[in-house]
């Protein structure tokens, strides 16, 4: 593999859609050991879904134009700070590039800002998060 690695990283994401107490569809993110043990089950496989999608890892160029992109002056220090929701909004619209998101109708959605704008915050967060642990990984296989 070459240090410029333009590999995409591909990051499942498990869920279920549920009527809460008032009748409206949530989703529901899973982890993937919780989604795996449903989807072994004949009977409740239906109920999970699987979201794929495929990632470029942040480049040093990327992380510098969306860190900046991403500070503002703190009102009360003074300060130039980082503001995070900023920054993962960034680093969502630069490095995520291609899903199997599907509308009503069956037809793939294009990965763009309505699109991912549209997405639930659980959606999102969990997506960063594995974003996150899939990145950090390489330290953690070194030590074995």
């Amino acid at each position: 593999m070459s240090l410029i690695n333009k590999n995409k990283i591909h990051i499942p994401l498990y869920y279920k859609i549920v009527k809460n107490r008032k009748g409206l569809e949530v989703v529901i993110v899973l982890d993937e050991d919780e989604a795996k043990k449903i989807l072994a089950d004949d009977k409740k496989s239906k109920e999970v879904n699987i979201l794929n999608t495929y990632w470029n890892s942040l480049s040093w160029g990327e992380f510098k134009k969306i860190q900046s992109a991403s500070i503002e002056i703190n009102q009360v220090t003074g300060l130039r700070e980082v503001n995070l929701p900023k920054f993962n909004d960034y680093k969502v619209k630069t490095c995520l590039k291609e899903w199997d998101l599907k509308d009503d109708k069956g037809q793939l959605l294009p990965v763009n800002e309505k699109n991912i704008e549209d997405l639930p915050l659980s959606v999102i967060g969990k997506l960063l998060d594995l974003y996150q642990e899939s990145s950090e990984g390489v330290e953690e296989e070194q030590k074995k």
